[in-house]
């Protein structure tokens, strides 16, 4: 098995799966800000047996991650912007909310309803390979600037200020770029923002670009289907830790990389804070062994990396 990208013609409404069902479901996660993950696959799994057609609103950029878990999507017209240091994700759509069936899937109580009513084993029996939706000008602009991209990096999507990151050393070691955000808005500059997840996507598959994901970054590079390192975030909670590490077993059959919620190149050590010990990290600190785990992990994955099935339509 392996993830299949298919590529279809560019479009206001997207088509991913037939409608069978009468009643809907409008939904539009992630229009501020990354605040879910593999829950939204628990989401999918619970409006099909909900017999709810799901039609989600987005932003073009945002096609790949909505092809994941809608059967239609409805672009909006929005003016995201990325890599303001503060929000390395932050889309910033204004998605108007329109009728009764346009639910909020990241919080309150429907939420609560499908995270209780599907399990993680049924997350990541359905879902470890994924058939990802990408437009063919998004496509076509890989394709066009691919030659002029880096092969065989580290891209750090990093918030500043991030406690525990500690990766701006990282370039001294390893092939890691995006720790200052460079090479992410030079990255927004050539392929525009709304090609810019698929290039991300295709990058990662093509060019074998590795993340290492602090903040919100963490939540969507989770659910791509993207070669990831690392995550670190408050809300990878033990839920979303094994749905993770279930997709890496069954995709390569090992499950200690991607690292989730661990310094991954900093050298802890305690400090007294108030009469308590606590743990926290040097802010300039690498520990070879860390950097040594972390460089065999970069080749091991490029390794094992199945390059998915392309299928033009």
């Amino acid at each position: 098995m392996k993830d299949i990208f298919i590529v279809v013609p560019d479009s206001d409404v997207i088509e991913i799966n037939p409608r069978v069902h009468s009643d809907d479901i409008i939904v539009s996660p992630c229009s501020v800000e990354h605040w879910i993950s593999t829950d939204l696959f628990k989401f999918r799994i619970h409006a099909e047996r909900q017999k709810l057609h799901v039609i989600g609103k987005c932003h073009v950029n945002q096609v790949p991650l909505y092809s994941l878990f809608c059967d239609e999507i409805t672009l909006v017209d929005a003016t995201p912007t990325w890599y303001d240091e503060g929000s390395a994700t932050g889309n910033n759509n204004k998605v108007i909310r329109c009728g009764e069936n346009h639910i909020d899937i990241e919080a309150g109580p429907y939420r609560d309803e499908f995270m209780a009513a599907v399990t993680e084993q049924e997350v990541i029996d359905r879902f470890h390979f994924r058939k990802v939706y990408l437009l063919k000008s998004a496509y076509e602009k890989f394709q066009e600037v691919k030659n002029q991209l880096p092969q065989d990096v580290i891209i750090v999507e990093y918030k500043i200020g991030f406690v525990g990151a500690n990766i701006m050393n990282l370039k001294e070691h390893l092939p890691a770029i995006g720790a200052d955000h460079k090479f992410q808005r030079n990255l927004v500059e050539m392929v525009g923002i709304d090609n810019y997840m698929t290039t991300q996507i295709m990058g990662s598959n093509f060019l074998n670009w590795q993340f290492l994901c602090y903040g919100g970054s963490s939540n969507l590079l989770c659910v791509l289907p993207v070669k990831a390192l690392a995550f670190q975030d408050p809300t990878l909670n033990e839920s979303v830790e094994k749905v993770i590490r279930g997709f890496a077993k069954k995709r390569h059959g090992f499950v200690d990389i991607p690292y989730i919620n661990v310094p991954v190149v900093a050298v802890p050590f305690m400090k007294s804070k108030r009469g308590r010990r606590v743990l926290t990290v040097r802010s300039n600190t690498l520990a070879e062994n860390k950097i040594n785990n972390l460089r065999n992990s970069f080749a091991r994955f490029k390794r094992v990396w199945q390059e998915p099935e392309i299928i033009l339509i």
